[in-house]
């Protein structure tokens, strides 16, 4: 089965190392699967509006509930990656 490797710094085009040290900045650490989604800087930024909505949600949802709320997104969409995450 193919697999694509993490996009390394060194290698990376400049608006993707720029989202990358943005991402570490804020969120202290980049896992291999945002290094990997890289690869194309929208893949990358459409996995991150993730931090927008929990920020948009959990200040009246609050903390557990907005996990509840991105668990169910996850489990109905069939990201079994995602709904095991939450």
């Amino acid at each position: 089965m193919p697999r694509i490797a993490p996009l390394e710094s060194e290698a990376a085009p400049p608006d993707a190392r720029a989202a990358a040290d943005a991402h570490v900045s804020r969120h202290g650490r980049m896992t291999n699967m945002k290094r990997t989604l890289l690869h194309s800087l929208p893949a990358f930024r459409a996995l991150m509006e993730w931090y927008p909505l929990r920020d948009t949600v959990q200040p009246f949802l609050g903390e557990r509930l907005t996990t509840v709320f991105a668990h169910a997104i996850s489990a109905q969409t069939d990201c079994l990656i995602c709904s095991t995450f939450f």
